[in-house]
C-alpha cells in the first residue's frame, strides 16, 4: 500500500495531486490556508456578472491532460475560438507577432525598418543570451522588441529587462525565425506561420473555477482541510517529521509522503530547524509579482471579439484586458458585458495600497480615451487583489532555486510541485501534469496512461 500523501496547498497543483491520488486509491489529505480551494484559479460573482481571477484558459498542449479534463468536465468544457491581440497606437496587432500582420498595422515604412532590424539582428553572430532584453532584440530586432516586448515585460514583471531571465519568454517567441519572417513577408497569406499560437482554447462553462471545484468534488471534502495554514515544518536531517497549522495544531508527517505546493521561499522559511543563513537569504531574494484586477460592468453587449488584449505601452497602467463573455456568454447578462484589467504590482507598493476609487479611475480614464466605452455605459466597478500571482524570473534565479532544491532533496519524504513551489511560470495543464507525475512516482501502477476506474465514471463525477 502506498504511504498517505500530505498535500500542502489546495491550488490547482495540490488539487491535481489529490485528484490523481483519488483515482489510484492513494490516501491523502489536502491542507489549504484559505477557506476555499483553487488558489488563484477562481471565479467571482458581482451581481449578475461573473469574472475570473485573471485571463485564464486551458491550452491543448498536453494530450493526456486535455483528455483527462474532458473526462472530468464532460459537456461543461467547450472549445473557444477567439484571438489574442496587442493594442498599439490605436490599432490591434496579432499576438504572437506575425510579419504579415505587422506590415499592415505598422505601415510599409515602419515595417521595412523593423524587417531590416530583424535581418541585422539575425545575421549577427549568435551568442548565449545573459538576459531577456538581448534575447528579444535578437529575435525581433530592436524596434519591434521595444515596441511590443520590452516595455510590456518591464511593466508585467516590475524589473528591467536586463535583469530578467530569458525564461520569461516561455514558448511564445519560439519559431519566429529568420526564414519564417522572410517567407511570410514576401509570400503573404499563403505562407503558414508555424510560430502562431492557436486562436482556440478550452474553457469551462460558468467560469474557470469549475475546474478546481470539480476536482475538489472528486477528491471528497473529507480529504480537504480548509483554513489550515502551514506555519512551521519540523524535520530531522533526512525526513520531515511534523508540521504546525495556524501556529497551534501539530500534524505528524514522518509516516507520510509530503507534497508541497507552497511558495518555495515560504516553505524554506517555515523549516525548523532553520536552514543555513545563505539559503534563507537566497529564499528571501526570490520574489513574486502580485496583481490587482479592476472590473467594469457595462450596459453594452460587446467591446471586442478578443480573448485577451495586451497593452505594451507604458502609459497604460494595466498589462492586459479580457472580456469574460468572449469565453462564456453566461458570464454576463444578455445585452451586457464586462472588462477586466490586470494591473501588476508588488504587495505593499503604491498600487497595492491604492484605494478602490483611485484604481477604478486609472482604468476607466483609459477605456474612455480609447473609445471602448462611454461614461454612461458603466454600471458598476469592483477590484480584487492577489498576492503571489507569478514568480519573477530574474537573472540568477536558476542558481538560487537549484541551491534550495538541493537542500530540500535531503528530505526523503518530500516532493515539491506547482508553479510557486517549483518557481516556474506555468499553466493549468502544467499543474495537472505535475500532480499526475507526483502520483506516478508514488504508485507503481501509474504509467503514461490514466486509468478510468468505475468509481469515477462520468455520471458519478457530474452528480
Amino acid at each position: 500500500m502506498s504511504s498517505p500523501l500530505k498535500i500542502l496547498g489546495g491550488g490547482m497543483a495540490g488539487l491535481s495531486t489529490g485528484y490523481f491520488a483519488q483515482k489510484y486509491g492513494i490516501p491523502f489529505t489536502i491542507y489549504e490556508a484559505d477557506e476555499q480551494v483553487g488558489g488563484n484559479t477562481k471565479t467571482f460573482q458581482h451581481g449578475d456578472f461573473r469574472f475570473d481571477s485573471g485571463a485564464h484558459r486551458f491550452h491543448d498542449k498536453d494530450p493526456l491532460m486535455t483528455r483527462e479534463l474532458k473526462l472530468l468536465l464532460g459537456d461543461d468544457l467547450t472549445e473557444i475560438h477567439a484571438p489574442s491581440q496587442i493594442y498599439h497606437n490605436g490599432r490591434f496587432i496579432n499576438f504572437p507577432l506575425s510579419p504579415l500582420n505587422l506590415m499592415f498595422r505598422l505601415g510599409p515604412v515602419s515595417f521595412l525598418g523593423g524587417a531590416l532590424d530583424v535581418l541585422r539582428s539575425r545575421l549577427k553572430q549568435s551568442h548565449k543570451h545573459q538576459h531577456f532584453e538581448s534575447f528579444a532584440v535578437q529575435t525581433y530586432g530592436k524596434d519591434i522588441a521595444k515596441r511590443f516586448l520590452l516595455n510590456y515585460s518591464e511593466k508585467l514583471w516590475g524589473s528591467s529587462c536586463e535583469n530578467l531571465s530569458i525564461d520569461i519568454a516561455g514558448k511564445r517567441l519560439k519559431g519566429l525565425d529568420l526564414r519564417t519572417f522572410l517567407v511570410e513577408s514576401f509570400m503573404g497569406r499563403s505562407a503558414a506561420t508555424r510560430h502562431m499560437e492557436r486562436a482556440s482554447f478550452y474553457y469551462p462553462l460558468g467560469g474557470i473555477q469549475c475546474i478546481p471545484d470539480r476536482m475538489a468534488g472528486v477528491c471528497d471534502s473529507r480529504n480537504i482541510r480548509c483554513g489550515a495554514r502551514v506555519t512551521k515544518v519540523f524535520h530531522t536531517e533526512t525526513r520531515l517529521q511534523a508540521m504546525e497549522l495556524n501556529h497551534a495544531e501539530i500534524v505528524g508527517l514522518d509516516r507520510s509522503e509530503v507534497v508541497s505546493t507552497l511558495p518555495l521561499p515560504s516553505f524554506i522559511q517555515s523549516l525548523d530547524p532553520s536552514p543555513p543563513e545563505p539559503l534563507l537569504e537566497a529564499a528571501r531574494s526570490l520574489r513574486f509579482r502580485s496583481m490587482v484586477l479592476v472590473t467594469h460592468l457595462l450596459t453594452k453587449e460587446s467591446v471586442t471579439n478578443n480573448a485577451t488584449v495586451y497593452f505594451p505601452d507604458s502609459n497604460f497602467p494595466f498589462t492586459r484586458i479580457y472580456e469574460p463573455r468572449n469565453r462564456d456568454h453566461s458570464l454576463s447578462p444578455v445585452g451586457f458585458t464586462s472588462l477586466v484589467a490586470e494591473i501588476p504590482c508588488q504587495q505593499g507598493d503604491a498600487v497595492w495600497e491604492a484605494d478602490r476609487d483611485e484604481l477604478i479611475d486609472r482604468v476607466r480614464i483609459h477605456l474612455i480615451r480609447m473609445g471602448w466605452i462611454h461614461e454612461g455605459e458603466i454600471m458598476d466597478a469592483t477590484i480584487r487583489r492577489f498576492s503571489n500571482a507569478y514568480p519573477i524570473l530574474e537573472r540568477g534565479y536558476e542558481e538560487k532555486v537549484s541551491r534550495l532544491n538541493a537542500y530540500l532533496s535531503r528530505f526523503s519524504n518530500l516532493k515539491s510541485e506547482g508553479r510557486n513551489a517549483k518557481f516556474v511560470y506555468s499553466w493549468i495543464h502544467d499543474m495537472m501534469r505535475y500532480g499526475f507525475e507526483v502520483v506516478s512516482s508514488c504508485h507503481s501502477g501509474v504509467s503514461g496512461q490514466i486509468c478510468e476506474p468505475e468509481v469515477l465514471s462520468g455520471e458519478q463525477i457530474h452528480s
